[in-house]
């Protein structure tokens, strides 16, 4: 997912959706704008997208209030990805740019005729509302 989680109603239930659907030791990859980002990351980040010089400036405030501004910031991140049934997990700010990253894989599937009787569990249970 790419740049949607600040719209979404309950982000621990799309998140745990996220991890249902995947296969197991599928990975999982979501990014949004950081809502703690410093204003020159997110002014060189509006600087690569190709617009008229002089909407340059109310991009960047339209970009740093309305869309980082309502975004997570990096200890929402960690918060978030700590509740998830995941391997491998990584949340951290993406460098030089004003985003912030999910990352890890679904749990794999216990295998079959495993010695130590343990299934792995999922994300597709109960989520937080």
């Amino acid at each position: 997912s790419y740049g949607s989680i600040k719209h979404w109603p309950s982000r621990d239930a799309g998140l745990a959706e996220c991890v249902r659907v995947l296969k197991p030791g599928g990975p999982l990859l979501v990014t949004d704008a950081d809502r703690s980002t410093t204003f020159e990351d997110a002014e060189k980040f509006v600087s690569l997208y190709p617009m008229p010089r002089f909407l340059r400036g109310l991009n960047l405030a339209i970009f740093h209030t309305w869309i980082a501004g309502r975004s997570i910031d990096l200890e929402d991140a960690r918060t978030l990805a700590s509740r998830l049934s995941l391997v491998d997990k990584d949340a951290r700010r993406i460098d030089n740019f004003p985003l912030i990253m999910i990352a890890g894989r679904r749990t794999p599937e216990a295998v079959s005729g495993a010695d130590d009787g343990e299934a792995a569990s999922s994300c597709g249970g109960t989520a937080e509302g």
